[in-house]
């Protein structure tokens, strides 16, 4: 019975994430470039897709993979084992489920709130909003929204 306490305390730090969708410490967002799509004369549908994640920068498991893979390549030197190592990284992650991402997008100098459908197994979350865009709102011809999040920057 003495497992239940650490376990409980793992739940109970993860749980504030899963309510309230605030981004933790350890967890990265990264938002795939998508195009929107002009519904009538003022309203235009935007796809948003989006991949939450932690790094798992220190993970044995994913430090071995990548040796393995590099002694299957037969990689010998050191820049072409850190080269691998970079690449695959990025694939080597804790994917996070079940959790929502909440954006801001400033809109005729207002900032709106919008919080997308949870994520799915592999991270991945996807969401449409259908809003009204004037030109003023663009930048470069883009419409910007970040994740919120008290201390980083995620853009999309």
């Amino acid at each position: 019975m003495m497992w239940a306490a650490p376990l409980m305390l793992f739940a109970l730090n993860k749980a504030p994430n899963f309510l309230t969708g605030k981004i933790a410490n350890d967890e990265r967002v990264v938002f795939f470039p998508t195009a929107a799509t002009q519904i009538n004369e003022t309203h235009w549908n935007i796809p948003i897709h989006g991949w939450i994640f932690e790094p798992e920068i220190d993970s044995v498991k994913r430090k071995a993979l990548i040796k393995a893979l590099g002694k299957m390549f037969q990689l010998k030197d050191t820049e072409t084992k850190s080269i691998l190592r970079q690449r695959l990284m990025p694939f080597a992650v804790d994917n996070q489920s079940l959790q929502y991402v909440r954006i801001t997008i400033v809109k005729s100098g207002q900032q709106l709130i919008h919080r997308l459908p949870r994520s799915a197994k592999d991270g991945h979350f996807f969401g449409n909003l259908t809003m009204p865009i004037e030109v003023e709102d663009l930048q470069d011809g883009k419409l910007h929204y970040k994740a919120i999040d008290s201390e980083r920057y995620f853009p999309g």
